[in-house]
């Protein structure tokens, strides 16, 4: 066998190309330790979280907060909603209805042009009006 071909059986080109694939099998080795190496701090963390119970009561205390009432804000009216439907005076129309979270707004233009704004917890059926406007020149 020549040189040439014995080049080509080893993989290499005869310039310097088995050093390239040496390389090569060095940088993907070191990637799949890498690889095992992130999993296995991940099996880590997931075996910790689970059984640390400081972590867990966080998490629980997290989600009571989130379950929790929000407190109304300072000049908003509660009120109790009405067993029966909310009853609009002679004239006033619904002139706009948004979701806002878990909460309905209700916008209502009464006959004299004041419009007013409930805010109804349908959950819990409260009810608030917390915003009124005069029409202009008033």
């Amino acid at each position: 066998m020549d040189e040439t071909a014995t080049a080509k059986v080893e993989g290499g080109d005869g310039a310097g190309g088995g050093t390239m694939m040496r390389t090569l099998k060095i940088v993907l080795s070191v990637m799949g330790l890498l690889i095992v190496a992130g999993f296995a701090y991940i099996g880590y963390e997931v075996w910790r979280r689970t059984n640390d119970t400081e972590y867990r009561a966080a998490i629980e205390a997290e989600r009571a907060a989130r379950r929790a009432p929000a407190p109304a804000s300072e000049g908003v009216m509660r009120a109790r909603a009405p067993v029966a439907p909310l009853e609009l005076p002679p004239g006033a129309i619904i002139t706009d209805t948004v979701a806002v979270g878990t909460l309905l707004a209700v916008t209502v233009e009464r006959i004299d042009g004041t419009q007013t704004l409930y805010v109804i917890d349908p959950r819990r059926g409260d009810l608030v009006e917390f915003l009124r406007t005069q029409p202009r020149g008033r």
